[in-house]
């Protein structure tokens, strides 16, 4: 990542972040002096086991992803504008085999843990909605451990659109992240995935274009 010295974009990443609302402007402000604003390329390492900062993308898609027995990525989560990682090194729990990796160009802001230490002890609020927020994403990893053990690639598959059908309240919505990474998100490749959409599409269960979806079911 390439530092951005420029101040145009003072307290942007704070507004963005969820832990952050509730704050006022002079205390948005006060987190922005902590923030260090940089850019990244399509490729670069955000974070590794080995990272002990907080990385909050400011614009850009970057994936998040372990390593598993056999040396091979297991997606996660993508992240987008607002999102973060790393508040688990920022309290000293291992990132074991977890990584960030900027998957489009973009930009985002990194607070150390020394300074993310102090705001903790400067505003307490911010660790009750940093535990419910990492209460979410405990919650939503589980939901992939189930997904990941259902029997075919198939009833994964719509098992995972149901999830984005009710999150959306609706039976049209869009796929959060690219084809590659969706099939890498199941525990299947682009090829089985792509198959199993047409599939999908024929048997009369979904229609899709792009990475809009309509569920029929």
């Amino acid at each position: 990542m390439t530092q951005d010295t420029t101040k145009a974009t003072t307290h942007v990443c704070a507004e963005l972040v969820p832990i952050f609302t509730n704050l006022d402007q002079s205390e948005l402000l006060q987190i922005s002096d902590l923030i260090h604003h940089h850019h990244f390329e399509k490729g670069s390492m955000l974070l590794d086991p080995d990272s002990q900062d907080l990385v909050i993308v400011r614009s850009g898609q970057v994936k998040v992803y372990q390593l598993n027995v056999d040396g091979k990525e297991q997606l996660l989560r993508v992240l987008v504008t607002g999102d973060y990682v790393g508040e688990g090194a920022l309290f000293g729990v291992t990132m074991h085999d977890t990584y960030a990796q900027a998957i489009t160009p973009g930009a985002a802001c990194v607070i150390t843990r020394a300074d993310f230490e102090q705001l903790l002890l400067d505003y307490p609020a911010i660790s009750l909605k940093l535990l419910a927020e990492s209460a979410a994403k405990i919650a939503a990893l589980e939901k992939q451990t189930a997904l990941l053990s259902s029997g075919s690639i198939q009833e994964r598959l719509m098992g995972y659109f149901n999830e984005l059908a009710a999150v959306n309240g609706s039976s049209d919505f869009e796929i959060p992240m690219q084809r590659k990474a969706l099939s890498s998100f199941l525990g299947t490749t682009p090829e089985t995935l792509s198959r199993m959409l047409k599939k999908l599409k024929e048997g009369g269960l979904i229609d899709y274009k792009g990475r809009q979806v309509h569920l029929y079911v």
